[in-house]
C-alpha cells in the first residue's frame, strides 16, 4: 500500500483564512443577516416610527453601519485570532506539521499526537485559493486542519497533496 506523507508550515494568513471558514463562524455570520435586519425594524417600530419610508430608510442606513462595524471587528479579530493561532502551532521555528496516510485507509494521522483522524460525515473539506481546510468534529466543535497547496515550491508536495485530497473527496463521495 502507498504511503502518503506531507510535512509543512503554514503561514499566519492561512490560520486566519482557517479561522474564517470554520463551521461555527458561518453560522454566526449567516446569524447576523438574519437577525440584524429584524433588530432594526423592532427598534424603529418600538421607537414610534410607523412610516414605511422612515423604517425602510432606517433599515438601510442601520444595516451599512453595523455591516461596516461588524466586518472590521470580524478582520480585526480573525487577524489576531489567526497569529494567536499560528504562534501557538510553531512556538518552535523547527516544527511543522505531519500528516500521514496510506491509500485505500478510511482514516489518516496528523500532528505530533498522530491523531486518528477519520473520513466519514464528520469530515468537511473546503478549497480555498490557498489552502485545502479539512474540518473535523462535531458542527460547534469542529477543529481546523490548514493544507497549503504550496510549499516553498516543492513539486513533490503538491502532487501529494492533490493525491491525499483527491483520496480524500472519493472517500467523502463514497
Amino acid at each position: 500500500m502507498e504511503k502518503i506523507e506531507l510535512s509543512y508550515r503554514f503561514g499566519p494568513r492561512d490560520a486566519k483564512e482557517g479561522l474564517r471558514n470554520l463551521p461555527r463562524a458561518k453560522l454566526v455570520e449567516r446569524l447576523v443577516y438574519v437577525i440584524l435586519p429584524l433588530m432594526v425594524v423592532l427598534m424603529a417600530i418600538s421607537s414610534g416610527i410607523w412610516s414605511a419610508f422612515e423604517i425602510i430608510l432606517l433599515l438601510i442606513l442601520g444595516c451599512a453601519i453595523f455591516f461596516v462595524v461588524f466586518y472590521v471587528f470580524i478582520f480585526i479579530g480573525l487577524s489576531v485570532l489567526g497569529r494567536i493561532l499560528y504562534k501557538k502551532t510553531f512556538s518552535d521555528l523547527s516544527k511543522k506539521i505531519r500528516i500521514t496516510y496510506h491509500l485505500g485507509d478510511d482514516y489518516f494521522t496528523a500532528g505530533k499526537e498522530n491523531l486518528k483522524i477519520p473520513i466519514d460525515n464528520n469530515l468537511k473539506l473546503v478549497t480555498t485559493k490557498r489552502n485545502h481546510l479539512l474540518y473535523f468534529g462535531k458542527m460547534m466543535k469542529a477543529k481546523v486542519l490548514i493544507i497549503p497547496k504550496e510549499y516553498e515550491g516543492d513539486k513533490r508536495y503538491q502532487e501529494q497533496v492533490v493525491i491525499f485530497i483527491d483520496e480524500v473527496k472519493k472517500q467523502l463521495a463514497a
